[in-house]
């Protein structure tokens, strides 16, 4: 699905690491999780609407490659146009030999989240709503 949205153009890209502390920490089957290690993404158009999301990426080994990694396909995208349609052609295309998964993948997504916000600011609206639904109450836990 492509959203008619037109004139955002990339500008700039900022990527930022964090480890954020988790009270009480995550115990999952495979890992006792004290920290949350997060990729922080902004993606700036040439319009001055920021697109942002995040990245969690499980453990802080994989931190800083992840972090640049986003950073290095988001600064390969400056200049081109904002939409879904656009930005997975331009991932598609560098990465279609790699056959994306793992951190790839992660760092593709990161940019798409940022993408969709970026357009549902432009167009004043919510996500939910941008993409045809309507906003309500979702359960949640551990979040």
């Amino acid at each position: 699905m492509d959203v008619a949205v037109h004139g955002l153009e990339l500008r700039e890209v900022s990527v930022r690491s964090v480890l954020v502390p988790l009270h009480p920490p995550v115990q999952t089957s495979s890992a006792h999780l004290p920290h949350a290690p997060l990729v922080l993404l902004d993606l700036r158009t040439e319009q001055g609407i920021t697109g942002r999301s995040y990245v969690f990426c499980y453990t802080p080994l994989v931190l800083a490659p992840l972090a640049r990694l986003v950073h290095d396909i988001g600064q390969a995208l400056v200049g081109t146009a904002l939409t879904p349609s656009t930005v997975q052609a331009g991932l598609e295309s560098r990465f279609r030999l790699l056959r994306p998964q793992g951190l790839v993948t992660m760092a593709a997504a990161g940019i798409d989240i940022a993408v969709w916000d970026a357009l549902s600011q432009a167009a004043g609206l919510p996500l939910v709503s941008l993409l045809g639904g309507r906003p309500e109450p979702v359960p949640a836990y551990a979040s």
